[in-house]
């Protein structure tokens, strides 16, 4: 294809090639068509009143193929209300702290307090992963480490996950 000839200049084997034309009665349409290596990865057609959004839809689109096409599928578990225990929240600047973090985080939707005793917090997380998937992705940070789930000696056991504020 002599298309290949120009990306190779730059060193990229992915294409994105369309056509963008007027049709009656949207106004405009493009047809587009995603190859890498000569090899067609995606094909579609976009449609709008709105010329720039046709346009745009050949980006949109094609970085939805790249994605599907390269992601990696995690299992993270059911998304879902969890209640965690935090210990180590000694002072409101710890409190403020923890919240702060939690809201943060795209995974959780909604942070609900049901229980604070000293040095220690019981939230409710309305989560868009499961449990695995907040226990990732907080290990990937410094705030929260994730306690084991065996009781500590002396300690009265709750079944509930905890964290501990670093």
């Amino acid at each position: 294809m002599a298309m290949q000839q120009f990306t190779a200049r730059y060193g990229n084997d992915t294409q994105l090639l369309g056509k963008v034309y007027r049709a009656p009665p949207a106004g405009w349409a493009a047809d587009w068509v995603m190859t890498q290596g000569g090899v067609e990865i995606a094909r579609w057609s976009y449609s709008d009143s709105d010329p720039r959004r046709v346009i745009a839809s050949g980006v949109d689109e094609g970085a939805n193929a790249l994605a599907a096409r390269d992601s990696v599928k995690l299992d993270t578990g059911v998304a879902g209300l969890y209640s965690v225990e935090v210990v180590g929240v000694n002072t409101q600047a710890d409190y403020l702290r923890l919240m702060g973090y939690l809201e943060m985080l795209a995974v959780v939707r909604r942070v609900g307090v049901t229980e604070a005793v000293p040095g220690q917090v019981r939230v409710l997380l309305d989560l868009g992963v499961g449990m695995r998937g907040f226990r990732t992705l907080v290990a990937g940070g410094s705030t929260l480490r994730a306690l084991t789930e065996a009781p500590v000696e002396g300690e009265p056991s709750t079944g509930l996950p905890r964290f501990s504020l670093q």
